[in-house]
């Protein structure tokens, strides 16, 4: 497992894309399948990105893994999703996610606009964040399986999170991998 425990640090961690920093994917973020992480008090910014075009730019992104952990943290400024999860039990609480920079700043599509992404992700629990200042994807979740197996369920909690300034779509749950469990309780939209 990995642990990276940015309050011991004074004045914490934070990461920011350079010049130098190949094609955009993430700045922090995981090898599928790595399990048992935890990243707490860390600050993420990507940045604009135009002299090298990528379909990603996430400030933050964990594909495929289990037991995963993110407190505290801040992702802003990606030109996808400034915090991308595919997981399976794994939380992402008090936290601030976004604003991203959306137009003409790296991403292959002129406007790209979205904040929070978890799909497919189960068993997850996503409390007390922060999601700002997007076009959609205030938080987008799937929950379910890659491949389900027929009567799959995904389950998700969402709680008490604010969603501020969101143009088009605020939250969006999808039935994308398979049926839908969830406990969606004291959730704000502010616009």
């Amino acid at each position: 497992g990995i642990y990276i425990a940015g309050q011991t640090s004074p004045g914490g961690i934070e990461m920011r894309m350079g010049s130098n920093f190949a094609v955009p994917n993430s700045l922090i973020g995981s090898i599928p399948r790595t399990d048992n992480i935890i990243v707490r008090h860390i600050r993420s910014r990507v940045g604009e990105h135009s002299n090298r075009p990528s379909d990603n730019g996430d400030a933050m992104r964990f594909s495929k893994g289990k037991n995963i952990v993110l407190d505290h943290v801040s992702a802003q400024y990606g030109t996808d999703e400034s915090i991308e999860l595919d997981c399976e039990d794994c939380t992402v609480q008090w936290s601030i996610i976004g604003p991203n920079i959306c137009r003409d700043a790296g991403h292959s599509s002129a406007i790209h606009c979205k904040t929070f992404f978890l799909k497919p992700s189960n068993r997850v629990t996503v409390a007390y964040n922060l999601s700002q200042h997007g076009v959609q994807r205030g938080i987008n979740l799937s929950p379910g399986d890659q491949f389900p197996a027929v009567g799959s369920t995904g389950q998700a909690d969402i709680l008490n999170n604010v969603l501020y300034n969101f143009t088009e779509e605020g939250a969006l749950l999808s039935n994308q991998f398979g049926s839908v469990y969830v406990n969606y309780i004291g959730n704000t939209f502010f616009r």
